[in-house]
């Protein structure tokens, strides 16, 4: 008798890596909860928002809350659970040192060291490798975003790369590209958040401005076929989030996501969940949505995982395994997978 498993429990198996997901937006919503109603503070609307500017809200008030170091550090071994339990064996959150430095009276290096000794101990405690993208905001001043990438150079064991987030610039990039010049100059990531709110145009001018690695998003340049093969020919990986582009309309549903355009043009995708939380799914969700939405086979969604490992900043021991650990999962129990196959 064949024994058929489900595919959210197949999927959940799948070795993964988690290259776009902010550690605020993944923090459970209990938790939250809890914390508000300890720090009597409102409790944030989570998933209440209906465009950008309205989840960028809900996001800063979920911040709010996490008004203690002891807050934080349950976040963040929160968060490492959970990312072990999505099958997810190297993870690269997007976090900011700088806010929480203000917030608890630390000076950035301290806050920056806790924040890693934390990371640390959870990732040992679950078997995963944690690096970060220390996080910026595009509204801060270009000299300000240079010295907060000076600063990622210099504490960089850990740190995987620069990642510039919030709403998009709509005026240009150049006054980012010494910060983004440094970044890559020491062997990190430049991972600028585009392709979100604004057109194939702005993404194009970010390219030329910043050279990023990766992309954060990137959705909308598939309006754009030329840009498309841009992309591809440079190797710029794009990390989608496919429910949060339904979530805040960047596309109308599912079944029309732009993925399918993206890789039939060469562009190297992977997927991710963005906000978790605050979008109400999983990283496993977002590789089930694909395969059910867009008719994506295990081959392929193995395939957007093996993507994910080879263009991470993790080490290379960990991406040996990781790229090996896929693998054994497409050859392993062919038979229980038949009831699912896309």
């Amino acid at each position: 008798m064949t024994v058929t498993v489900e595919r959210s429990t197949w999927l959940a198996t799948l070795p993964k890596a988690h290259l776009h997901v902010h550690l605020e937006g993944a923090a459970r919503a209990t938790t939250i909860a809890e914390f508000a109603n300890r720090h009597r503070l409102p409790t944030p609307g989570v998933a209440d928002f209906n465009d950008l500017p309205e989840f960028l809200d809900c996001f800063r008030q979920v911040t709010d809350v996490i008004a203690t170091p002891e807050d934080l550090q349950r976040v963040i071994c929160e968060f490492v659970a959970d990312e072990a339990a999505e099958g997810v064996r190297y993870s690269e959150p997007m976090v900011g040192p700088w806010l929480y430095a203000d917030r608890f009276g630390w000076s950035v290096p301290d806050t920056l060291a806790f924040i890693d000794g934390t990371f640390q101990q959870a990732a040992r405690r679950h078997d995963i490798e944690v690096r970060y993208l220390l996080g910026v905001n595009w509204a801060r001043p270009p000299d300000w975003i240079e010295q907060a990438a000076r600063f990622a150079v210099k504490h960089a064991r850990n740190v995987a790369g620069l990642g510039l987030a919030g709403v998009e610039p709509a005026d240009g990039f150049e006054r980012y590209s010494r910060a983004a010049a440094i970044i890559r100059a020491h062997g990190l990531l430049v991972v600028p958040h585009l392709g979100e709110t604004q057109g194939p145009q702005s993404i194009r001018a970010a390219i030329t401005a910043l050279r990023p690695h990766r992309i954060a998003h990137g959705v909308r340049a598939a309006a754009d076929p030329r840009l498309l093969d841009e992309l591809a020919e440079h190797r710029i990986v794009c990390d989608v989030c496919p429910t949060s582009n339904v979530r805040l309309a960047v596309t109308s549903d599912l079944a029309s996501h732009p993925l399918p355009r993206m890789l039939r043009h060469g562009v190297a995708v992977t997927l991710n969940a963005d906000d978790p939380t605050l979008l109400d799914t999983t990283l496993t969700s977002e590789y089930q949505h694909v395969g059910n939405a867009l008719g994506f086979t295990d081959h392929q969604l193995a395939d957007l995982a093996a993507e994910a490992a080879s263009t991470a900043g993790m080490t290379e021991a960990t991406r040996t395994a990781l790229l090996s650990s896929i693998r054994r999962w497409l050859a392993d129990d062919q038979p229980a997978k038949e009831g699912h196959r896309g």
